[in-house]
């Protein structure tokens, strides 16, 4: 999917189909193995307009399949954590899809973000 990403006319398909219904829009392109993937990143940033609303925009970012997306903390979680606790070194275990490791690494000097997925892995990595 990254190197899907990386090309300006793929991003530019996502963006303009955002609030398409994502079922017509896999039955219209059905055969394009490229419009399939680039439709479940518009489905995956649909289902987190809401849970992370400060990313759903973002051109650059590519989002993880649904479990991932399930189990991600919310924007509003993530920085309310990100207030309770701050200091030198940060390690996240349990990274996921990365977004309480964004927020709360904006109060630490040094990050580390772990994640067993390696697929998810090699997208938050690209995202961050």
């Amino acid at each position: 999917m990254i190197s899907l990403w990386q090309i300006p006319e793929n991003r530019e398909f996502v963006f303009k189909n955002l609030k398409s219904n994502t079922t017509k829009l896999l039955l219209k392109h059905h055969k394009d193995e490229v419009k399939k993937e680039l439709i479940t990143q518009i489905a995956a940033r649909q289902r987190v307009l809401k849970k992370v609303p400060e990313w759903v925009n973002n051109q650059e970012l590519i989002f993880s399949p649904r479990i991932n997306l399930e189990q991600a903390s919310s924007e509003l979680t993530a920085k309310f954590k990100s207030r309770l606790i701050k200091g030198d070194s940060l390690i996240d275990i349990t990274g996921g899809l990365g977004v309480d490791c964004y927020y709360l690494s904006l109060n630490f000097s040094d990050s580390c973000y772990y994640e067993k997925n390696s697929e998810l892995a090699e997208i938050v990595q690209y995202n961050f």
